[in-house]
């Protein structure tokens, strides 16, 4: 175990670094910048964003592999690049080698040897696990099934573990259907195409093992008390195989749920959406025998890690049932299964004794579970407790307890984002509000830090919107924040037009794009003359005043109210410091701010000039009956105050955007994605009682886009008919079209014609528009 001092020497320079920013990168300013495009948005390389595991120290602290996600335009498809960097190299920043290029990289490991490294990638519509020496570029393909959806690996590389989905398509049950139809119950999906009818997902799970004579695969077999033998398993998740290749770890739904979790919250909360906890379970694999690994309803959210000497395992979740921690949680408030993400532990297990200690206390839901380092069982292990945290603890009994703590405050480095460390090194993930993402370290031995990588060079040569954080409070006394964005060549004095975008923004994120891929283009609209205000959604019921004020409003219909407070309040004081034309304020929403963004076009007095909607359609009339299922009747009742018949049936006129279209004043672009065979369904209710009131709206369908939209001409679209939306009904600009969309600008000026208003309201925001 390295000293306290090297620790903390380690973080003060990493936090110098950090807070020294790009000038410590040894670019000079260049002399000329250009404006940024909405291709150098949606270009924006970065490491495994929106992936998990993609970033990993080797364990002799010499390379950090990472996988990069790069946009490509010419095809569009994102290339993940495995990347290799060797840490001990002159200070130029310098990418390091790429050895391999797939369509999807889903996770990667080191192992033990520190040359090689195990990825299981993913093309087109088949997935395998391939091992590369990163000083030979030798790529070896495992023998195992093209659609292996995880693995994990010993450290020797001679043990392999993996799960294979397991089709539950009864092909003379469905054809039986076809013919003499079915009943549906309630809360039951069909979906014909895939399966009958849509369960949750089957696997099967596989032991590879290497000898003198070869590759050696075996299914996996978990046999019961009463001698039954389980070969498929329900959701089985989250598998992790010992160092030592003895033993693995896997999550899955097991058919009879143990007595013993029966009173558990998480486990009553499951049952009221038709579901069962899972299962971890602990197998052994030369006896070929599992047994219970923790005795509580897993979530099977995050694997677990083990101690390098194989000899304890530690895992994230709530409380073992029946224990004295559970009954110290259920003191403490946890009475709600929906709860548990903030009642998560972090326990370890001795695998010969079966004991359990408590290692920390309310883990962080990004933390996986917290462990950096941890040689031998009994510690010392390195404990990533919160961002700012690392805690060196030692087993004591029945609990782990701190024998020091490293604290630390490094605004570039999100400890979210990916963090890997070996004890002696630490690697992480740096960005910021104007500064693109890069690879970083901190070499302990050496007691040096630096940036390692230059992924997005081509930032040095364009100007962005200043980007600053913000605070204000609510009309309703909370207090509110975000980042404000001002316009490329700022004039002060000017007032200008501004949009605000709601989601849950944060400090240490390069706002080009946001992490949010849908309709949200901040810096474009910067430098298209606009400030832009990301705001930060609020807590909800942050006190018991607020709670009693927002409780007049039925069901949790307060929350939305707090966030209209929230924007009413954020335009009045950029109204206050002089930055923006009130009567030009524009509105963007993705997801569940979507919703807030119809609700708020339908409920507010305040006078919108445009808006932006994308994916959302939640808590509909139609959608109410439309999509079978429990869990969305019951939420959609819980927000609205019951159910949309009997005494509540007045709250959905009241209160749904749809019944109340009449009052919306600004022109509203919808954007939705896949989601039937029939289209985007949850936007009709909406768009058409706005359509047929004739209002100026406009319903964009992407028929292959995920939620948030992946594939860069997808993104491309997207973000620049947000930014020309904003544009042509705020400031009365129209460019050209895109190709992909010649007739934009005439639907438009139709619906401008129809609407009957002017496309701006002064004459500021043309004379900027034309700068």
């Amino acid at each position: 175990m390295r000293s306290v001092f090297q620790v903390k020497t380690a973080v003060r320079i990493f936090l110098a670094l950090v807070l020294a920013g790009s000038s410590v990168d040894g670019h000079a300013a260049p002399h000329a910048k250009r404006t940024i495009t909405i291709e150098d948005c949606v270009r924006t390389r970065r490491i495994g964003y929106g992936e998990r595991a993609l970033l990993a120290l080797a364990p002799d602290g010499r390379h950090v592999a990472y996988v990069l996600k790069a946009p490509n335009l010419a095809t569009n498809r994102n290339d993940y690049i495995l990347y290799v960097r060797q840490l001990d190299l002159k200070p130029e920043r310098q990418n390091g080698t790429s050895l391999a290029r797939y369509e999807k990289i889903a996770d990667i490991t080191w192992l033990g040897d520190s040359k090689r490294v195990a990825l299981l990638a993913r093309d087109h519509d088949h997935s395998y696990v391939e091992v590369i020496n990163i000083e030979t570029g030798k790529v070896a393909r495992l023998p195992v099934p093209d659609d292996v959806a995880s693995y994990s690996v010993d450290s020797k590389g001679q043990t392999y573990v993996f799960t294979v989905p397991v089709s539950r398509i009864d092909r003379k049950q469905r054809a039986q259907a076809e013919k003499y139809g079915f009943p549906v119950a309630k809360g039951t999906v069909i979906d014909l195409d895939n399966s009958f009818p849509d369960y949750m997902p089957l696997f099967r799970i596989y032991l590879l093992s290497r000898s003198k004579s070869g590759w050696r695969r075996r299914k996996v077999l978990l046999t019961s008390e009463s001698g039954t033998k389980t070969e498929v398993f329900e959701s089985a998740s989250s598998i992790s195989l010992s160092p030592n290749g003895k033993y693995f770890t896997f999550s899955y739904v097991p058919d009879k749920t143990p007595e013993s979790w029966a009173q558990s919250s998480l486990t009553k909360w499951l049952a009221t959406r038709g579901s069962r906890p899972s299962k971890l379970v602990l197998y052994e694999v030369e006896t070929d025998q599992g047994r219970l690994g923790f005795n509580a309803p897993e979530t099977s959210s995050f694997r677990t890690v083990w101690s390098e000497d194989s000899k304890a395992f530690a895992i994230a979740s709530i409380a073992p049932a029946g224990s004295s921690w559970e009954k110290r949680d259920v003191a403490a408030g946890y009475d709600s299964g929906v709860e548990w993400a903030s009642y998560s532990h972090l326990y370890t297990v001795d695998v010969s004794t079966g004991d359990v200690a408590e290692a920390l206390l309310n883990l962080p839901s990004w933390n996986e579970n917290g462990v950096a380092s941890w040689s031998q069982k009994g510690g010392p292990m390195l404990v990533h407790s919160d961002a700012e945290t690392f805690v060196w603890k030692v087993r004591s009994g029945t609990n782990w307890k701190e024998s020091s703590r490293l604290t630390y405050s490094i605004p570039g480095v999100d400890a979210s984002s990916g963090w890997s460390t070996n004890g002696r090194v630490v690697v992480g993930v740096r960005e910021g509000l104007m500064s693109p993402p890069e690879l970083a370290s901190y070499d302990i031995e050496q007691r040096a830090s630096r940036v390692l990588t230059d992924l997005n060079p081509e930032y040095r040569d364009i100007e962005l919107g200043v980007v600053e954080p913000i605070e204000w409070r609510s009309n309703l006394g909370e207090p509110c924040g975000g980042f404000l964005i001002k316009p490329v060549g700022y004039v002060p004095g000017h007032r200008y037009p501004v949009v605000v975008m709601s989601k849950g923004w944060v400090s240490n994120f390069f706002y080009t794009g946001t992490f949010h891929r849908t309709a949200f283009a901040p810096q474009s609209l910067a430098a298209a003359g606009f400030v832009v205000l990301l705001a930060r959604r609020p807590s909800y019921f942050q006190n018991f005043s607020q709670k009693e004020r927002l409780a007049r409003y039925p069901g949790q219909l307060g929350e939305v109210y707090e966030w209209m407070a929230m924007v009413e309040s954020g335009i009045d004081t950029l109204d206050q410091r002089g930055l923006v034309d009130k009567g030009l304020v524009g509105i963007s929403g993705f997801s569940r701010t979507s919703w807030y963004v119809d609700f708020m076009l339908t409920h507010s007095d305040f006078q919108f000039a445009a808006a932006s909607s994308a994916d959302s359609g939640l808590y509909t009339y139609g959608g109410y009956w439309l999509w079978n299922s429990e869990s969305e009747a019951e939420d959609s009742e819980a927000q609205l105050g019951g159910p949309p018949y009997g005494d509540t049936f007045k709250n959905w006129l009241d209160y749904t955007p749809a019944f109340n279209a009449n009052r919306v004043s600004a022109p509203v672009l919808m954007e939705y994605t896949k989601e039937t065979s029939f289209g985007p369904v949850a936007a009709y209710e909406f768009f058409a009682a706005l359509h047929r009131q004739g209002k100026a709206v406009e319903l964009i369908y992407y028929p292959k886009g995920d939620h948030e939209l992946d594939t860069p001409w997808e993104r491309v679209a997207s973000l620049r008919r947000n930014v020309d939306w904003f544009r042509f009904w705020m400031r009365g600009y129209q460019g050209e079209p895109p190709p992909y969309d010649p007739d934009q600008y005439v639907r438009w000026r139709m619906l401008r014609d129809r609407r009957g208003n002017s496309p701006t309201k002064n004459d500021l925001g043309r004379q900027v528009e034309t700068k």
